[in-house]
């Protein structure tokens, strides 16, 4: 496996601004109007799931 950028030696030797020097970033919230999943309406259950949802209601009688 070869070493990810991030720890490869020639990113290393690049100076690194101290946290304490650099500015803020003022944040910003999103406004969440909608589900994250947008299909959650059209989802449905697989033919399995239902298949054995139905044989465990009959089971159940």
């Amino acid at each position: 496996m070869y070493p990810l950028a991030s720890q490869s030696s020639a990113a290393s030797a690049h100076p690194v601004e101290a946290s304490s020097m650099a500015q803020t970033v003022p944040t910003i919230s999103p406004k969440v109007e909608f589900a994250a999943n947008d299909n959650s309406a059209a989802w449905k259950p697989s033919l399995l799931v239902q298949r054995r949802r139905r044989l465990n209601r009959r089971a159940v009688r």
